[in-house]
């Protein structure tokens, strides 16, 4: 599979246009191995980088960054070894946004 099938396949297991209209993801781009899009600023809190990749392992590893306004990039959270069946509940658990009613 192509970079850009895995990462469409990855949001499409999120919850495609649902997952994108519940939580504000914007600026999907396609990685080796997954797909990075960025989270909408809330009050109180930065924006974040959330960044998910398929392992070899056909398990998800999933990363949660800060971004502030000078584009510094602050590590926040992480979790790996997440299947498939994990991938909703655990995005829900890192960030803190739902993906679904």
């Amino acid at each position: 599979m192509s970079n850009l099938e895995i990462a469409n396949e990855i949001v499409r297991q999120l919850g495609g246009n649902r997952f994108t209209t519940m939580t504000g993801a914007t600026a999907f781009v396609a990685v080796e191995g997954g797909v990075t899009f960025l989270l909408p600023r809330i009050p109180g809190r930065n924006g974040r980088r959330v960044t998910i990749r398929l392992e070899a392992t056909d398990t998800y590893s999933m990363i949660v960054r800060r971004v502030d306004g000078r584009s510094l990039v602050i590590p926040v959270r992480d979790c790996t070894g997440i299947y498939v069946d994990q991938l909703r509940e655990t995005f829900e658990a890192l960030t803190g946004l739902r993906t679904s009613l």
